[in-house]
């Protein structure tokens, strides 16, 4: 019966081709498509495990190697519009296999899909700290984009809380939900033109002013594609004055 009920909740077929996610042999990816890091090869050699009561856990496998190489790397880091002195770091350009996996850890409860996105993100943040050392880690904490209270209740989770805490625990970061709240619901961007995105979230957060004085934030979502909900998180942490803030999506647009 578990195994039934495993194999619904974790197929064991790519989510965007549906051919079998079978670990690759050998030297598969001694040569990878130009953009991709250097740490790549160790992401097809790492397994991931979703854990389901106690210490039980099935293998958290998403996407065959060839749906994983059709991703397109970020390779530039984009400072956000009205912000030139925030960083946004990406370790994809959205595209259509990346949507899907978005989809899925936002509405088909794909909670699985956390582990490996999570991989990338810390690789992403990793590099960026390595190469601009005056970044952290110091006193660096993971914060994600909160829901509003209906739509958490709803869905049962907030996929930005499932990235920044695992994204934490890889790189041993501080994590906090407390620091930014709603304080309105707003509809879904998704479904809104740029200018509706604007208004829709213009003020609808608020920081903890004891969590983000003189701290280094980094704030995390799924996607970052108008960039209006991330700049109004932004706007919300800058008030309680914190020493830096750098936001870390899983993907973001090509024209960003």
């Amino acid at each position: 019966m578990f195994s039934f009920v495993a194999d619904l909740l974790f197929p064991g077929v790519c989510l965007t081709c549906d051919n079998g996610l079978s670990a690759p042999e050998g030297n598969s990816f001694r040569v990878l498509p130009g953009g991709w890091p250097p740490g790549t090869p160790v992401f097809f050699q790492t397994d991931f495990f979703h854990p389901v009561l106690g210490p039980l856990k099935v293998p958290a496998r998403l996407l065959c190697a060839d749906c994983w190489l059709s991703l397109v790397p970020a390779e530039k880091e984009y400072r956000l519009r009205g912000c030139p002195s925030i960083p946004v770091l990406s370790p994809f350009i959205t595209n259509p296999v990346l949507l899907e996996v978005i989809r899925f850890l936002k509405f088909r409860n794909g909670r699985s899909s956390v582990h490996s996105l999570s991989w990338w993100l810390a690789l992403s943040l990793e590099r960026h700290l390595e190469t601009n050392p005056h970044a952290g880690p110091g006193d660096l904490t993971l914060v994600p984009v909160p829901l509003s209270r209906s739509r958490l209740a709803a869905r049962g989770y907030n996929q930005a809380g499932l990235l920044a805490g695992q994204t934490a625990r890889i790189l041993c970061l501080r994590y906090s939900t407390d620091t930014l709240r709603r304080t309105r619901n707003t509809r879904p961007q998704s479904k809104l033109d740029r200018l509706e995105r604007m208004t829709n979230v213009r003020g609808a957060f608020a920081a903890e002013p004891d969590a983000v004085e003189g701290k280094k934030i980094v704030v995390v979502d799924d996607l970052l594609t108008t960039g209006e909900t991330m700049l109004a998180c932004i706007n919300a942490l800058q008030v309680c004055r914190p020493l830096s803030i750098m936001a870390l999506t899983v993907g973001r647009g090509a024209d960003r």
